[in-house]
């Protein structure tokens, strides 16, 4: 009979230690997960804060083209503009004063 108790108290000691390193296992396999969740999320965030940084250069460089281009459309219309002026601002203006003097 103590042979039978022997081997039942010997048995529940076995159990209780794989129960014990199972918990352990799982406890350590719990905080990997953890660890490499959060370093998955770390790396995430720096890819999309590397990759977010890359379209503002590239978008603040269209923006600075486009200013640019417009700029110069800006300078090619004004030089036009003066020199029709220069061309026809004699005829213009007596023009204008033979229409309001009615001459």
């Amino acid at each position: 009979m103590q042979s039978i108790f022997a081997h039942l108290f010997e048995a529940d000691r076995k159990a209780t230690q794989m129960v014990a390193d199972a918990q352990r296992y799982y406890d350590e396999t719990l905080a990997e997960i953890h660890t490499s969740k959060e370093r998955l999320s770390q790396e995430y965030r720096q890819r999309s804060d590397e990759h977010l940084e890359k379209v503002k250069a590239t978008e603040s460089n269209l923006i600075s083209e486009g200013i640019q281009e417009i700029d110069n459309r800006y300078a090619q219309h004004t030089a036009r503009l003066d020199e029709l002026y220069e061309q026809n601002h004699k005829s213009w203006e007596t023009e204008l004063f033979a229409r309001c003097t009615g001459r």
